[in-house]
């Protein structure tokens, strides 16, 4: 899929990076909040597998994310790190809960310009 994704490429003004959106997202283990506000956590569906999520300056969507589930708008960006590449959820917006996100999809998108 990252193939796939990258052939999309070069991303910058004229043409955004992708952004994904996934809901009822729980989490899957410990939530990290470390420098700068930032934060590292596994998230899961129920029906995918678990994936590595960062949100960088984040630290404020910690009280929609230690909820039972939420829905996450985010980005897929190759990590990496001591020579090995993983794929990684770069978060870009959090809501707790389930959002209808064929009504909503517009102002989550127009808040990250």
């Amino acid at each position: 899929f990252l193939a796939d994704l990258n052939k999309l490429q070069p991303f910058g003004p004229g043409n955004p990076n992708p952004l994904f959106v996934c809901e009822k997202v729980e989490v899957a283990g410990p939530i990290r909040y470390v420098e700068d506000a930032n934060l590292r956590l596994l998230v899961q569906k129920k029906t995918s597998g678990i994936f590595k999520a960062v949100g960088f300056r984040k630290g404020d969507f910690i009280g929609q994310i230690d909820s039972p589930y939420f829905s996450m708008c985010y980005k897929i960006i190759e990590n990496v790190w001591r020579g090995k590449k993983t794929i990684q959820l770069q978060l870009k917006d959090v809501v707790e809960g389930e959002v209808n996100y064929a009504t909503e999809v517009e102002n989550i998108t127009g808040s990250l310009k």
